[in-house]
């Protein structure tokens, strides 16, 4: 389950290719189509809430480091 996200979108992407030559109807080729669109819509909404969550939970901050030279 760690790579689900790369795992679905290197999945939809063979499936991309390999579709235009199943031999199914035109029709059919065009939901299909619209349908592996939709999974990649929400496999990226998923992985955008999850990063923005973890940048939450981080507590992202600017820390200013100091430089002191000594003499």
């Amino acid at each position: 389950m760690r790579y689900l996200h790369e795992k679905l979108i290197i999945g939809g992407g063979i499936w991309l290719v390999v579709l235009p030559y199943t031999g199914l109807p035109s029709s059919w080729k065009t939901v299909l189509t619209i349908l592996t669109g939709l999974m990649f819509l929400y496999s990226g909404l998923l992985q955008y809430k999850k990063v923005k969550n973890a940048n939450r939970m981080e507590g992202v901050e600017t820390k200013t480091e100091t430089f002191t030279e000594v003499i």
